[in-house]
């Protein structure tokens, strides 16, 4: 479930039979996004892989925080302090796999 970052020969080039081709995975990850029209918030998360909650308070956003898993329990939340809108996501290896928004003065989103 990992994304090609590099392929040796380049893709489309034909090879002979038994000839050697090598491909670089991307690590993986797990990123945690918050979006909002406002300019700040308050983000509270559990990293992948453990149960320890933290939080930053004051951020703007867009916020963005990542990790070199693929694997473990996800879940954050944020609340935006300006704005009416607020979207959180989480990315595994690239992918969109969870996603959430909120509205209204206050609103908090919830990812997990």
């Amino acid at each position: 479930s990992q994304r090609v970052s590099a392929q040796e020969p380049a893709a489309g080039t034909i090879v002979a039979p038994g000839a050697t081709v090598t491909i670089t995975l991307e690590p993986p990850s797990t990123v945690y996004e918050v979006v909002s029209n406002g300019s700040r918030a308050t983000i509270t998360w559990v990293e992948p892989n453990s149960f320890n909650i933290s939080q930053a308070v004051d951020q703007p956003v867009p916020w963005r925080m990542s990790w070199p898993t693929a694997s473990g329990y996800r879940n954050f939340n944020a609340q935006i302090m300006s704005g009416n809108s607020v979207t959180c996501n989480i990315y595994v290896n690239g992918q969109l796999v969870k996603t959430a928004t909120s509205t209204g003065q206050y609103a908090v989103v919830s990812c997990g």
